[in-house]
């Protein structure tokens, strides 16, 4: 799999368009959609304005495909699972799945940053709504804490 179509991967996990991708990073207008369509490689300043402007996107796994989409997935997924001691099947699928909720819990709190931009920027009116998504989350995280102990 090349570099492109992890690109595509990014910019549906961060469900925006295209179009909105190309601008947050200050790329031309369908230089993205061209590439994906063509599954042709980036250049080295094109990976490095995407790692600049998703500075938490892991450049290992943007380059290479191998890793977490997300630097600190990694760290939090590793350290939660490691802690489990792995004896039969259904302590591999208990910690897959763990795997699973962190990557979720990253996605949020990724999304919530976007939000907190927007709203810094003044694109939404009512910091309420993620202060209020902030503790669901923080409530997410320590229901799952607690599922492990």
């Amino acid at each position: 799999m090349k570099p492109i179509e992890r690109v595509k991967e990014l910019i549906i996990y961060l469900d925006i368009s295209i179009s909105a991708f190309e601008k947050a990073t200050g790329m031309s207008n369908n230089s993205i959609q061209t590439a994906i369509k063509r599954v042709s490689n980036l250049k080295d300043d094109t990976l490095n304005t995407i790692l600049i402007k998703y500075p938490e996107v892991s450049a290992e796994w943007l380059l290479t495909g191998k890793g977490s989409m997300f630097r600190n997935e990694v760290d939090t997924a590793n350290s939660m699972s490691e802690s489990l001691d792995i004896t039969n099947e259904g302590d591999e699928l208990l910690k897959e799945k763990l795997r699973f909720q962190e990557e979720q819990i990253e996605f949020y709190k990724y999304k919530i940053n976007i939000l907190t931009d927007q709203l810094n920027a003044k694109k939404i009116p009512d910091s309420k709504t993620i202060e209020e998504g902030m503790k669901i989350i923080d409530k997410i995280e320590d229901a799952l804490s607690k599922k492990l102990i």
